[in-house]
């Protein structure tokens, strides 16, 4: 009984199962063809069923039919045995492995997602430090903590200038697109900001023309340049360092200039 069942295993059981969840399963259910899927299935298992009773009759009964030796009740009995016991068995192992490939194929795509919400996190804490520049950020918490051993007031309005900045930058600037008098109004910030650590010494003219109500820009797109122009135009003066801006709405065109 044991070599039996193991012969029709080999024969029959495995290749069914192969078949149907390494090639069926990959090639149709796997990119979403549940019909394709489904006709081939039935398909296979109309093949393989047919081709189970044939052997198993041929093995067992060895009677060579004609229109003289017609199936008997018997015969069809034995037909009906032999498909129930092909599809109980085959039947369990192909369910045993496709629920193990759709465990699998869930582990991966949980191994995956969790990739990448930590590859997202990882961009975001990269974007967030492209936001930020570290010599700014540095820069002005010393200027702040310097002043706030003299002169309290102008410490405390400096820290509500940064936190309007950072606060600017982390949470308004996560779309595509921001008010333009949003995007001036963080750079006019940050140059009150600066003015505080260079003092009287730093010469600054801003010039604003045109409308800025309802235009629209990409976030950060003009704070680099600001910061580039104090960071290495300003800072490196020893003596009356100077900043002019200019800012030219046009319609649809917004002219920036800045010279140190």
């Amino acid at each position: 009984l044991l070599y039996n069942y193991i012969h029709d295993m080999v024969l029959f059981d495995i290749p069914f199962t192969y078949i149907a969840c390494y090639i069926l399963f990959n090639t149709f259910l796997i990119k979403e063809k549940y019909t394709q899927f489904g006709i081939s299935l039935l398909v296979l298992t109309i093949l393989f069923s047919a081709g189970f009773v044939i052997y198993e009759y041929i093995q067992n009964r060895n009677i060579e039919l004609s229109l003289s030796n017609p199936l008997t009740p018997f015969d069809l009995y034995f037909v009906c045995w032999k498909l129930k016991v092909f599809f109980t068995y085959t039947g369990v192992s192909f369910i045993l492995f496709i629920s193990i490939k759709l465990y699998k194929l869930w582990y991966l795509k949980e191994k995956e997602n969790q990739q990448l919400v930590f590859l997202n996190k990882e961009a975001k804490i990269e974007i967030l430090q492209a936001r930020i520049h570290p010599h700014f950020l540095f820069n002005s918490l010393n200027t702040i903590y310097s002043f706030a051993f003299y002169d309290q007031i102008k410490s405390k309005d400096m820290l509500k200038k940064l936190y309007t900045i950072l606060h600017y930058m982390v949470h308004d600037c996560t779309g595509d697109y921001i008010l333009l008098e949003n995007e001036i109004s963080a750079v006019t910030d940050y140059i009150n900001l600066e003015k505080e650590r260079y003092g009287e010494r730093l010469r600054i003219n801003v010039n604003q023309i045109g409308s800025l109500e309802g235009k629209k820009i990409a976030p950060l797109l003009l704070q680099p340049f600001v910061e580039n122009a104090f960071k290495h135009g300003a800072s490196k003066m020893i003596s009356d360092p100077w900043i002019d801006i200019t800012i030219h709405v046009l319609h649809e065109n917004l002219h920036f200039t800045i010279s140190n």
